[in-house]
């Protein structure tokens, strides 16, 4: 059986309509699970605060079945990305297609791409979200930690050498 017409459509969060909010938390709200109700509406919280997230909505026959989006930090080149695909989808690869298509978006657009080297996503996801944006040369966000110390050892490695040089 064929799933029909698929579409993906890419936004800044700020641009989506109203109507597509309200879409969207329906379709959260589908699955009796307030944690899901709860993360989309923190998603709604970042865009108001920070207004850096990025959204791909994918559509089968023009009702909406999911969403992925991914949260730009301030100051550092961090994001935050999540997806979301209503139960009678999963399991069939929408939640990887919409993924692969926001990260193949923010990899390919300037804007976005100057300001993300890192994604974070939740932790328990590891098999789903790395090897997609992996694939489009991101880097994993838990290592972003690990880097930044052995940046900070170095230049404090670096820092006491020349003092001992200067002795």
């Amino acid at each position: 059986m064929g799933i029909g017409a698929l579409e993906i459509t890419h936004k800044r969060m700020s641009d989506l309509t109203k109507a597509e909010v309200s879409v969207l938390r329906k379709l959260v709200v589908t699955f009796p699970n307030h944690e899901n109700f709860s993360r989309f509406e923190l998603w709604l919280w970042h865009w108001r605060v920070q207004k850096s997230v990025w959204v791909a909505i994918i559509e089968i026959n023009c009702d909406i079945i999911g969403w992925a989006a991914v949260a730009l930090g301030e100051g550092w080149k961090t994001g935050l990305a999540g997806v979301y695909v209503h139960p009678k989808y999963r399991g069939r690869y929408f939640a990887r297609y919409v993924l692969f298509s926001l990260f193949a978006h923010c990899a390919n657009t300037p804007e976005i791409k100057q300001r993300l080297d890192y994604i974070r996503y939740q932790e328990n996801k590891e098999k789903l979200f790395r090897p997609l944006f992996e694939y489009w040369g991101f880097k994993d966000g838990f290592q972003y930690h690990e880097e930044q110390k052995a940046r900070e050892s170095a230049a404090q490695a670096e820092i006491k050498n020349s003092l001992d040089e200067a002795k």
